[in-house]
């Protein structure tokens, strides 16, 4: 899943508040669809991928489970009406996402957000993928999915 949103303030907060979001790490999830006797989902240790899109943008790419947290810490339930309904129209329409709907946590990720404010923009939906390298050491055979990131 991808979360979209503008980060301003002061460049080294800005930085340094990304910096927290790369540090992150986030268990990425495996699933078959259908288990033999014995076999469980897995799960593997993902750090959390910053990008910056034109324009400014920043695209975080997180696993969709922990999409209610990382919304809530992002402040994506407060609308910022000053920005004005038709841009961001046109800004979910030039990064291709949509907005987001999730339900308000009270927990939150410890990121430093002092300085930092956000206009959040959208998110952007993955589908799943099969995973084709069954060389890992967990996985025995194929059928394993995941989400694509």
């Amino acid at each position: 899943m991808h979360v979209v949103f503008f980060a301003y303030g002061d460049l080294e907060r800005v930085n340094f508040f990304i910096q927290e979001i790369i540090h992150q790490k986030f268990p990425w999830r495996f699933y078959k669809k259908k288990y033999k006797e014995g076999e469980k989902e897995l799960f593997q240790q993902m750090s959390t991928r910053v990008n910056q899109l034109p324009g400014g943008a920043y695209d975080i790419v997180i696993p969709r489970e922990y999409k209610d947290m990382v919304l809530t810490t992002l402040n994506f339930d407060i609308d910022y009406y000053e920005v004005g309904f038709v841009k961001k129209a046109f800004l979910r329409k030039v990064y291709k996402c949509k907005k987001a709907k999730f339900k308000k946590t009270e927990r939150e990720f410890l990121w430093i957000k002092n300085g930092v404010n956000f206009l959040p923009i959208g998110i952007r939906e993955d589908g799943e993928q099969p995973e084709i390298n069954s060389e890992w050491e967990n996985f025995h055979g194929k059928g394993w999915f995941h989400e694509a990131m």
